[in-house]
């Protein structure tokens, strides 16, 4: 048996007698009725919504937390995979927002052994700025547009748009429809 495996076996024998009260794979922390989440080096955030027609619905907002076991974090933290399903009669809006003002609270998915935190009450709202005459909308990353009855995976880690947040840093994603549509997301996070 190698080293590594040794380990993993030691270490499965341990959370199994209780020594050890969970892991990241085994007992996910942060659950919520249209939100869970686990991992072993990822947050895999799955969110199922009903949205209502002409009204931008925020899903999710994700912070990279300030401190990290009583220490500041100086970490970053990636949105690493985006998978959106819509079913209904008109496409959705998906935007991506880092940064944005939102209420609602965070909550730690795994307080001792992660950095993301998550917030599914948050509401966004649209600040702009004006400069040299023109009207900017501070913190939108980009959109992309799901057709009805479709399903879209979008990969952060490379490409045209990736995000890494740094230390109290946000990512908020939304959805819009013109007619009443049910969607599905799920994010990963790699930390």
């Amino acid at each position: 048996m190698s080293i590594v495996s040794a380990i993993k076996s030691t270490y499965k024998s341990l959370v199994q007698e209780g020594t050890i009260i969970g892991s990241y794979k085994d007992n996910p922390i942060f659950t919520k009725s249209s939100t869970s989440i686990t991992s072993d080096n990822a947050a895999l955030i799955n969110i199922s919504e009903t949205l209502v027609a002409g009204t931008e619905k925020t899903l999710l907002s994700v912070r990279n937390r300030a401190t990290f076991n009583s220490n500041p974090n100086i970490r970053s933290i990636s949105v690493a995979t985006l998978t959106l399903s819509t079913s209904g009669n008109k496409a959705v809006i998906f935007t991506i927002y880092k940064n944005a003002s939102t209420g609602g609270t965070f909550a730690d998915w795994n307080t001792l052994n992660s950095r993301v935190e998550v917030n599914t009450t948050a509401t966004k709202s649209i600040t702009t700025s004006t400069i040299a005459g023109i009207t900017k909308i501070d913190e939108e990353v980009g959109n992309t547009i799901v057709a009805k009855e479709a399903t879209e995976r979008i990969n952060l880690l490379e490409g045209d748009i990736t995000i890494t947040l740094k230390a109290n840093e946000t990512f908020t994603i939304t959805a819009e429809s013109s007619q009443v549509s049910d969607i599905k997301m799920s994010l990963r996070i790699k930390e």
